[in-house]
């Protein structure tokens, strides 16, 4: 193997390490942080690695850190009826929810512990296979209108 051969081999592992490791990349950890507003424990997911690392990251490209609730994200995820009818009556996932309004699982996750709305078990079904919504027709019906 010449040493051209082995540069550009070096080249394409490089290329396999710095996919596999995006969230070393400034520029990409401040789009996933600042723009995409993100949090570190959903870039931590993304990227396979704890929400430490994230955050060592982000220190160690000087990227400012917000603090828990500040600069929260407009959507209509805020909306506490909204909410209850996507997760309970639609029975979406709060990652389905999460992708369509562009935001963190853990965001969606969050604003329904805030509202007090009573989430499924993982996956949403229990061991018979039947749906699980922790939440009687009767007790949506309540809820719905409370909000």
């Amino acid at each position: 193997m010449t040493s051209k051969e082995i540069n550009k081999t070096s080249e394409a592992d490089n290329s396999t390490v710095l996919d596999e490791e995006k969230y070393k990349d400034e520029q990409w950890l401040r789009e996933k942080y600042l723009k995409q507003n993100m949090d570190m424990k959903d870039i931590a997911n993304i990227s396979g690695v704890s929400e430490n690392t994230i955050a060592r990251w982000i220190k160690r490209h000087g990227i400012e850190t917000r603090t828990r609730g500040h600069g929260k994200v407009e959507g209509p995820f805020n909306d506490k009826e909204w909410l209850i009818k996507e997760y309970h009556q639609k029975r979406k996932s709060m990652s389905q929810i999460a992708e369509e309004c562009g935001v963190g699982t853990s965001t969606i996750k969050r604003r329904l512990h805030e509202f007090d709305i009573k989430t499924r078990t993982q996956g949403g079904y229990n061991c018979e296979g039947l749906h699980e919504t922790d939440v009687s027709d009767e007790e949506l019906k309540n809820i719905l209108t409370e909000s």
